[in-house]
């Protein structure tokens, strides 16, 4: 399986989307803008928590 990561331009924060071959939504990333140190968060196609990263 292959695996593109697009990033979303107009966004506060880092917010990604990574999707499949076909085009299918399968992770969203999101990286928080006011937080002390760097924390991404990782969420499945259907926008529940997979895991934090800090």
């Amino acid at each position: 399986m292959r695996l593109q990561i697009n990033k979303r331009l107009y966004s506060l924060g880092d917010k990604y989307d990574i999707t499949n071959e076909s085009n299918n939504l399968i992770y969203q990333a999101q990286g928080h803008l006011f937080t002390l140190g760097n924390r991404l968060d990782l969420f499945d196609g259907v926008g529940q928590l997979v895991v934090t990263i800090q």
